[in-house]
């Protein structure tokens, strides 16, 4: 179906994550939610700590936890994959709309 399906061998985090969601609609249909299977691969942790909403913070300014994130280089792969497990959940979400029906909270993460 030509769809945005990850190369294991580059991006092994979202074939997994990839993986799940499809074991998930296997087994249930009716629903898939994409934070389940963001937070078993440990994707979903940079979104709670990144997200801010409207509000800057300077790597300066930031807390002891945001500096570890910011200068962690593990930071920008965790939210590369993520973003790519949640293009793939979009994906899936345009051709099948029941099933992958969080299509709004995709687009807030």
């Amino acid at each position: 179906m030509a769809s945005p399906w990850p190369k294991r061998s580059i991006w092994p985090l979202v074939a997994a994550s990839a993986d799940d969601l499809l074991a998930a609609y296997i087994t249930n249909p009716e629903i898939v939610q994409i934070q389940p299977v963001l937070e078993k691969h440990g994707l979903y942790d940079p979104f709670t700590v990144i997200h801010l909403g409207k509000k800057t913070i300077k790597a300066g300014q930031a807390g002891p936890a945001m500096q570890r994130l910011l200068t962690n280089p593990r930071t920008l792969v965790y939210l590369e994959s993520a973003h790519r497990v949640v293009t793939f959940y979009l994906w899936l979400s345009y051709r099948f709309p029941v099933s992958f029906g969080e299509q709004l909270k995709a687009f807030e993460l």
